[in-house]
């Protein structure tokens, strides 16, 4: 289950492919509540930026979900789920494709420190098809141009954007543009392995390992979240909504499982909250955002966020 890489890295893949990290991790609340909310009556209505393509009852029942070409390499679904009320979308993406290319961003004013941008405005700066938000960060508001602190990896074509973080897990992809989620700690402790990765984003923590939940306080939030099928090429960028009637947040162990029924076999937990934002930009277009963010509890109200994941679709 390795990934084609040599050196430090590798050994280091091939010793953890089993090893499961049960860590309770307690999120910044600058970046995501760990309150539960429960939509009220005075919710007001928001229109789908983006029609829901298919209707579940149950997590279990996306095994049957489709996913719909937009250009070779990436395909796109979404979903209803009933019970729990829960409404997402999510993007596949195949690393290999020749020509497809990775944006990690936006470029730090020095590691570890950036200025915000909304994941909307990334895709139509780097010309991304598809981008989500991806670490934590502070401060939190929707002010775009603004200084922030990112809270964990990021890596752009070998520049180091930000360090690693002893607590929590990120996706790398390295040269053979295979991917993998690991734990950041093991980077503090070997800083060889930081140059064989030219792309790495963090997030929270680590959800799905091998094809297992791993358990974790069962809170509803808005989710982002990042999935990688065992052939270690295709990545699934995950978003879904909450703080909603008709969507009302998953938690940790839903989160792993709906990317587990969409194919993957590991799963990283992003930034969440006000900041889960999936935005696709067609190419001769202007970007939209795929679901309804809700900063401040607003929905529609996008955040600017710290970090951003980009796929760029060059012809």
């Amino acid at each position: 289950m390795g990934c084609d890489v040599s050196g430090p890295l590798r050994v280091y893949l091939k010793k953890t492919a089993r090893k499961a990290w049960f860590l309770v991790v307690f999120f910044w609340t600058a970046c995501t509540s760990f309150s539960a909310y429960l939509p009220g009556p005075e919710e007001p209505s928001v229109p789908h930026p983006y029609p829901i393509t298919f209707q579940a009852d149950t997590i279990q029942d996306l095994e049957e979900a489709p996913f719909i070409p937009l250009v070779p390499g990436i395909a796109y679904t979404s979903f209803a789920i009933h019970n729990p009320p829960l409404e997402s979308w999510a993007v596949m993406v195949d690393l290999s494709h020749p020509q497809l290319k990775i944006i990690v961003g936006p470029p730090a004013e020095r590691p570890g420190v950036g200025r915000s941008i909304t994941v909307r405005h990334f895709a139509e700066k780097t010309n991304s098809l598809v981008a989500i938000n991806t670490a934590p960060f502070g401060p939190v508001s929707d002010r775009e141009g603004e200084i922030r602190e990112h809270i964990g990896l990021g890596i752009h074509k070998y520049e180091l954007l930000s360090p690693p973080h002893p607590r929590y897990s990120a996706l790398v992809i390295t040269q053979e543009k295979t991917a993998a989620i690991i734990e950041q700690e093991v980077l503090i402790k070997d800083p060889q392995l930081l140059q064989e990765i030219p792309y790495g984003i963090g997030g929270f923590f680590t959800i799905l390992k091998d094809g297992e939940i791993l358990p974790y306080r069962a809170i509803r939030n808005p989710r982002s979240a990042i999935g990688v099928l065992p052939d270690k090429k295709h990545i699934i960028l995950l978003v879904i909504d909450g703080r909603r009637r008709s969507s009302v947040g998953a938690t940790a162990q839903e989160t792993a499982e709906i990317l587990r029924r969409l194919g993957a076999r590991d799963g990283l937990l992003l930034d969440g909250g006000g900041s889960t934002t999936l935005a696709v930009k067609r190419p001769g277009e202007a970007a939209e955002v795929l679901n309804i963010p809700i900063h401040d509890n607003i929905p529609g109200k996008e955040r600017a966020v710290g970090l951003c994941l980009g796929i760029r679709y060059t012809e």
